[in-house]
Formats: C-alpha cells, structure tokens, sequence
C-alpha cells in the first residue's frame, strides 16, 4: 500500500504475541524496503514480561526502536483509540495459535483487535484456518484413555482372580484436551491404521470481523460425515470386511494456516501419510496433529458412513462420533446443535498422564509383577506387611489379590486429595478397605503408628510419581526408602531391588539440532539475537552433544 493504506501517508502494523520481536523486525524491514518514502510504525505486544525485556533488546541491537514500540500488556486491555497505537493497524501479524488452534485464545484476540487496534480492511497474517479429521484405529492410543482391556489382563493373569473398576471409570469420557503428539512415529511402527481419507471440518476466517463475531459469541456446531474405507497402514493395506469389522477409537485432527488471501502459501500441521513424496515433515514439538478418543470405539468397515461432530468454545476444541445408517447423499439426521464437552469424573485421567494410563493397561508390565510377587517367601505372604510407595497404582490391589492374608499399606508420596479419591474409588470398588489402607501423608513423616506398630515386610514401589517432569524422577524412591530404615524389619524384601539409568546419545544429538535452528534462522535473516541467545542453554547443548 503505497500510500501508507488510508491516504495518510504513514504504514501502521500490529503484532500480538511477539515473543522476541521476530516478526516485528521482518515487518518493519519488509514495509521499509517497500515504502522508503512514507514513515512505518510496528506495535509489538508481548504479555509476558521476560519475553517483553528480551525482545526490546532485540529490537535495540537491530537498530529499530526508532519505528517498532513495544507494549509490555495483554493485548485484550490495547486500545488504539485510547492512545496505545499512533492509529489502528492495516496489518496484523501474530502467532497465537497451539496445536489445537485456539487453545491460547486466537479467536477473541483477533476480535478483540478488529474492535480496537485494526482498520476495518486490515489484513491479518495468516488469513484464515482450515482444520480437517480422519478415522482411526490404534490399540495403544486406546490404551492411553480406556481401561476395558485391562480387567481382562488382569483375570488371565491373576488365576481367574477378578478386577472391578468403579462405574465412573469405565464410562468416562477422558479430559476436555485432545491428545498432542508425533503421529508419525505411530505410522512408522503400525501402531495406527486409518480408516477413512481426510475431510474438511472447519474452517476459521481470520481476517473477517463478521465470522471473528459468530466464532466467539454463537459458535454452531460442524457435522463432517467420513465415509470408511479399506483401512490402511504403512506397511500396506489391512484386511476388512463386515466378518472383520475394524474398530474405530478416534479420530486424528490438524490445521492448515493460509497465510495471506490471493496466495498458495500454507503452513501445514499434516500428517506425513497426507504428504505427497517421501519427505516427511519438519520436526515441531510446539504444533502437532491432536488425536481425540471416544469412551468406547465404534465397529466400522468399509462403507460404512461416520459422523463427526466439531464444536468449541474461546479456547478449545472438543468431537463426538456417532455411526449413520443412512446412505451417501442422505442429510444427516438428526442435527447436532450442541455436544456434551468431556470431563473427566473418575479421576484417573485428571491424574494420570495419558503415557501412565497405557502404562497401567499394559498386559507386559502386568505379568511381570505378577510373576515377581508370587515368588514372594511365605513367612510374608502368610500374614507380612507391604508398605507401596508412589502415586495412585493398581500394584498394591494386585498384591493383595494374589496374596489374601498380607496387610497393605500405600503411602501418597505427594499428599495430594485427587490421588487419595482416586485409590479410595479403586479400592472401595474391590472391597478391600479392611486390608489395602491408602495412608494421605509423604512417605518420609511415616511412623510406626501409622502402621499399626507393625513393621514392614515388603517395601513395594514401581516406582512411580505423578509428580515426576522426566523418567529419573522417579528415582526419588531411593531417597525414600532410605528415610525408611526405622519402619524396615531386618528380613525385609525390596521390590525393585535395583535399576539401571542409560541414556541415548540421538536424543542430545536432536536437542543439539533443535536449539541451534533457532539461532541459524535467525543469523540468516540477518537479525542480531544475541540477546535471545544469552537466555537460551544452547552452548550447554552443543557441548553435551559433541562430548556425545
């Protein structure tokens, strides 16, 4: 726009969510170079206020604190007409978009700027948002949500001895939030099988202030109908027909980002198996496709028809599924107009990470323990006292199944009152309140009162704690058990005995990759992020990574 895009002869631009000031400088030098004869202005807004102080000494270094001001504020409280900006923008620039698209508020920020920073024919950078689904079928992503494998595992390795789950485990829905994850890896191993093509389900317009208006005051729920085919893996295609139905446990969702109206510029979150060639996607570990799981898989196969129903709120995203029986070209019947949002009631998935709860149904781990504790001595099996350490776990029930006179205590290592619900719910459900007693206090103020003046005979642990960030974390049962000594009684067994902590030089070698790139773009691009650069940990990275 020449003419600085209202005949005033001076270029105003906005950039919500500007981090370290990236896209500020790029649209400070880009409107430069295109209008050297009018004055260019950047609003940059950066809420967060270690971000704000490091892009302001971006800015200074590159030598544009002469046309680009930074506002330190949430966005939502920047008005132009209360003298934040010189004017209201012609462009906006931002990134506030996750993996589930809106889960930082894009939808009512953008709004919220038509309303108060941008001209009425602002363009907004990137346009508009394109969100797409596809059936799929993977037992081990089941596994991260549902437990109705799990009481069968249980009985096939137990003797026949019986798991119940409360009621409000078994029907519940999971967390509100999607499941956020390299998939890719999933179809490299053919741990996923998909049973549709992909469809278009949604789409944002982000430079509309009409649609902006619909999507944050009366969003209305989309119905995409998938209509199944042969299902397919990596390795090829897999045999279906309605004598081998497949199961259909969820769907896997993704954006494309239209940059700019008029091109064919598109950022793309889809899977590789939607790529044409054998080039897969860039690495991301900030935007990934999300799979969504229903409580319980639908039976499907080729030709059958799926609908899939798309609502959200100011931040998130949520689907339900239901199988027509009606055939191509029917409408569906009957119309959604609002979808129950999931929940989680029980209270394993607000406790549990999805990783913990395939943990829990894993039929492998099960039959390890399970082999370990009946070789335990009968002097303590006969009578003993187990103490188990850790969060909420289905090892002190298991030890109590397979040995009917042993006293069991869990110690809740956090003190947390959703981990005590959780086991009270589990244990009740099992009728052993007499003989598992889950104890809400941290392992190291345990007394012998609390065990009834006994002393303990097993000391159990997985170990596992959901306070844990990465895997050695959960080495703090060593501690532990050592603060323990006073309660141990002389002939006491520890399980697990010992372990082994190995590290894989690849992952270093990939982090060593990953921090760089950022400084590599940015040196190409010309930027001085020196500054940036002083905040990151990228020189501990490269000398781990060649000291690998």
């Amino acid at each position: 726009r020449p003419d600085g895009g209202d005949g005033s002869g001076h270029v105003q631009i906005l950039d919500i969510g500007a981090g370290t000031g990236l896209l500020s400088m790029m649209s400070a030098r880009r409107a430069r170079q295109e209008h050297s004869d009018v004055p260019v202005q950047v609003t940059a807004i950066e809420a967060y206020p270690p971000m704000a102080r490091i892009a302001e000494k971006c800015i200074k270094a590159n030598k544009l604190d002469d046309c680009i001001t930074l506002i330190d504020r949430r966005s939502t409280v920047v008005s132009a007409d209360s003298g934040d900006m010189p004017q209201r923008a012609e462009l906006l620039v931002t990134e506030v978009y996750d993996s589930e698209l809106i889960g930082e508020g894009g939808l009512y920020t953008i709004f919220h700027a038509f309303q108060n920073m941008l001209k009425p024919d602002a363009a907004v950078v990137p346009a508009s948002a394109r969100c797409y689904v596809q059936l799929i079928s993977s037992e081990w992503l089941a596994s991260c949500q549902n437990f109705s494998s799990l009481t069968s595992h249980w009985k096939k390795h137990t003797g026949g001895k019986l798991l119940s789950l409360p009621d409000n485990m078994t029907s519940c829905r999971g967390l509100p939030c999607g499941y956020d994850l390299h998939v890719e890896r999933l179809w490299d191993t053919d741990d996923i099988t998909l049973l549709s093509d992909p469809v278009l389900i949604q789409t944002f317009e982000m430079d509309s202030m009409k649609d902006l208006e619909q999507y944050c005051n009366s969003p209305k729920v989309a119905t995409s109908v998938l209509e199944c085919i042969e299902a397919r893996r990596k390795s090829g295609a897999v045999a279906s027909s309605k004598d081998r139905p497949s199961a259909c446990h969820g769907i896997v969702f993704w954006w494309d980002l239209l940059m700019h109206r008029g091109s064919d510029i598109i950022l793309s979150m889809s899977p590789s198996w939607c790529r044409p060639g054998p080039e897969k996607p860039q690495w991301r570990e900030h935007w990934m496709p999300v799979v969504f799981l229903m409580p319980e898989p639908i039976v499907s196969c080729p030709g059958d028809r799926i609908a899939v129903d798309f609502a959200h709120d100011e931040y998130s995203i949520w689907f339900d599924m239901r199988k027509l029986n009606t055939s191509p070209g029917d409408a569906v019947e009957p119309a959604v107009t609002s979808i129950e949002r999931p929940l989680c009631h029980c209270g394993a998935h607000a406790t549990w990470t999805r990783e913990r709860c395939s943990d829990v149904n894993d039929e492998g781990k099960l039959a390890a323990w399970t082999d370990v504790l009946t070789k335990v001595p009968s002097a303590i099996s006969g009578g003993g006292v187990c103490l188990y350490l850790g969060s909420p776990s289905f090892l002190p029930l298991l030890c109590a199944a397979l040995h009917p006179q042993m006293t069991v205590y869990a110690a809740n290592v956090s003190a947390s009152i959703a981990n005590t619900r959780l086991m009270s719910g589990l244990i009740k459900a099992n009728n052993l309140c007499e003989r598992v007693h889950w104890l809400n206090k941290p392992a190291a103020e345990l007394k012998t009162e609390d065990l009834h003046n006994r002393k303990v005979d097993m000391l159990l642990a997985e170990p596992y704690f959901c306070t844990s960030i990465v895997p050695w974390h959960d080495l703090a049962f060593m501690f532990l058990r050592t603060s323990l000594n006073a309660l141990l009684s002389d002939q006491c067994q520890i399980l697990p005995r010992g372990g082994k902590v190995m590290a894989a030089p690849g992952m270093s070698l990939c982090a060593g990759r990953c921090w760089p790139c950022l400084l590599e773009i940015c040196f190409e691009l010309f930027w001085d992020h020196t500054a940036e650069r002083e905040k990151c940990f990228d020189n501990n990275v490269t000398t781990s990574t060649a000291l690998c």
